[in-house]
């Protein structure tokens, strides 16, 4: 847990995704940041 670092930006795109899907599928949306955003996951990990 010490690497995990999630953004106020990045928290705010799932949020926005959301939003505009009118707060359907909120996993898909979770999902869909987790594959742009592989690298800052990986960071995490290691």
């Amino acid at each position: 847990l010490d690497n995990f670092n999630w953004q106020k930006d990045d928290i705010g795109q799932v949020m926005m995704w959301i939003h505009q899907d009118r707060g359907n599928f909120p996993y898909e949306k979770a999902l869909r940041w987790i594959k742009a955003n592989e690298n800052k996951i990986q960071n995490w990990l290691n």
